[in-house]
């Protein structure tokens, strides 16, 4: 490899990493650069598009509820989610509901965080409690 190729490579890679995002007001995805993305921004699936794109979460707001109440064994695994993330999402457990009832596909959601649960929960079983942790991150 001369440095010629290498120049080349070089300056290539400080094209900008761009994301998709999705223009409330136009309605309409543009492609950004990573580095350009509010401190606000989430990923986000819009209904009827196919690639997931980035939002500004204060732009969001809630669909119907697709769903009714759920039964007291689906709420245990509920209260198992609301659980393990109460340190970072601290939702009721009426709160963690009404969002899986607005899912479209609630029992698949409810298992992949049902999923994502009992793995924060192993990898955290061994780490200080939640109000030691805090106390180190505040540091």
């Amino acid at each position: 490899m001369g440095i010629r190729d290498w120049l080349s490579r070089l300056l290539k890679s400080e094209s900008p990493d761009t994301v998709p995002f999705y223009d409330f007001e136009t309605r309409s995805v543009v492609r950004i650069p990573r580095r350009e993305l509010s401190p606000g921004a989430i990923q986000a699936q819009i209904q009827g598009m196919d690639e997931v794109v980035w939002v500004l979460s204060g732009q969001l707001k809630q669909g119907p509820l697709q769903h009714e109440p759920f039964d007291e064994q689906i709420r245990d695994y509920l209260r198992r989610i609301q659980s393990a993330f109460a340190e970072h999402r601290d939702l009721s457990l009426d709160e963690w509901e009404d969002g899986f009832r607005r899912d479209a596909h609630a029992g698949r959601e409810i298992a992949l965080w049902s999923h994502a649960a009992d793995t924060y929960l192993q990898f955290t079983a061994d780490e200080q409690s939640a109000d030691r942790r805090r106390d180190v991150y505040l540091c």
